[in-house]
């Protein structure tokens, strides 16, 4: 796998071709962003497109949940612009293609979910099946140890791709995560020089516009299509960024570092259900954003918390990727275990994490959504 997901370096020998491009990738995104969100906001009723108030969501109005439409034209928007002036062929990686098709077929599933209600199990299959599909092309199964990382490459994209549409339950939280997310997976594919970097560019401006929108009190939600494809797009990268190059014990807790608020509240959401009988696939107001708003927390210092929480995340995990030094590596890895722990305890003594009972947990006072 390791060989095929490489992305290929001649993008990094003009740094100065590689800050005007970005620039005009980041620029065309954000003004396409800016122009389809609001369109999307205006045509989203007559399409049905509409996030509707109920006992779990504070909103009182009918909401557009067009965002991920309008994020996805946005970027494709940018590459057909911009791709007579690559200095290369956008989709000559073998990834590219794949990674297109699977961005597709969740949007129209979004969709579908956001127009119809989809049971969630034809959903994660569809889920595991696409990743399976994009992984399975990518591995070199002569090599050592291929089947048990497909395995978990499988496991890690339907696991990010659940994760943001669990977290999409506040005002710029999704967004703002895959925004930062976004933006390790940009610095890590310029220090580990990969393809990818080229897809994260165009997201990082079509996010900024759809975010502009997003701000509190929303006009905009990202909607399923929206927060599938951020979380399956944003995945999928940082195995084409860490994956491409040398097998190392480092790369899988820098993984979990870069995204670690989703999955912390995945774990701990799950968890929660689990120990209350309930399926883990019906929500309810126990998610992360929603204990900090419980412990008295505004929603603004909810959302910086959390920014603050992926952000230190972030950091240690692009601390461990970028470094050769052992002891620095187990330092970081220590100290940020030791933070998710220490943040776990807290929540726990504080009763955040304490199990209710189900129709509890499903009448807990609603924060956002």
């Amino acid at each position: 796998m390791t060989k095929r997901l490489r992305g290929r370096n001649s993008m990094f020998q003009n740094w100065a071709e590689v800050a005007l491009l970005v620039g005009a990738l980041i620029g065309t995104a954000l003004a396409l962003s800016l122009v389809l969100t609001g369109l999307a906001i205006r045509r989203a009723p007559g399409l049905g497109l509409l996030d509707k108030p109920s006992e779990r969501k504070a909103h009182s109005d009918l909401i557009p949940r067009a965002g991920g439409i309008a994020i996805s034209l946005a970027m494709a928007g940018t590459f057909l612009l911009w791709t007579d002036f690559f200095p290369w062929p956008m989709f000559a990686n073998p990834w590219s293609t794949p990674l297109a098709i699977c961005l597709g077929i969740l949007l129209i599933v979004g969709l579908l979910d956001d127009l119809y209600g989809l049971p969630w199990l034809p959903r994660l299959l569809i889920h595991f099946a696409l990743a399976a599909f994009f992984l399975i092309q990518q591995t070199d199964f002569a090599e050592p140890f291929s089947w048990p990382i497909l395995a978990l490459g499988i496991f890690w994209l339907a696991l990010l791709t659940n994760a943001f549409n669990m977290i999409d339950g506040m005002d710029l939280l999704a967004g703002g995560t895959g925004f930062l997310i976004g933006g390790a997976i940009f610095l890590a594919g310029l220090f580990y020089p990969s393809d990818a970097v080229i897809w994260s560019i165009p997201l990082l401006g079509a996010l900024a516009g759809f975010l502009f929108f997003n701000r509190p009190p929303g006009r905009i939600f990202l909607g399923e299509a929206g927060s599938t494809t951020l979380g399956f797009l944003l995945a999928s990268l940082s195995l084409v960024v860490v994956l491409g190059q040398a097998p190392h014990w480092k790369q899988f807790p820098a993984l979990l570092f870069l995204f670690l608020v989703p999955v912390y509240d995945l774990v701990t959401v799950v968890g929660l259900r689990l120990f209350q009988g309930k399926s883990p696939f019906k929500g309810d107001r126990q998610h992360l954003a929603h204990r900090l708003l419980g412990q008295g927390h505004s929603q603004g210092k909810t959302l910086a918390l959390m920014f603050g929480l992926t952000i230190g995340g972030i950091l240690s995990g692009l601390g461990i990727l970028l470094t050769d030094n052992e002891l620095l590596m187990t330092s970081l890895l220590i100290w940020q275990s030791g933070g998710i722990v220490g943040f776990f305890l807290l929540e726990y003594t504080s009763g955040s994490l304490t199990p209710v009972s189900a129709k509890e947990a499903a009448t807990k006072e609603p924060s956002h959504r």
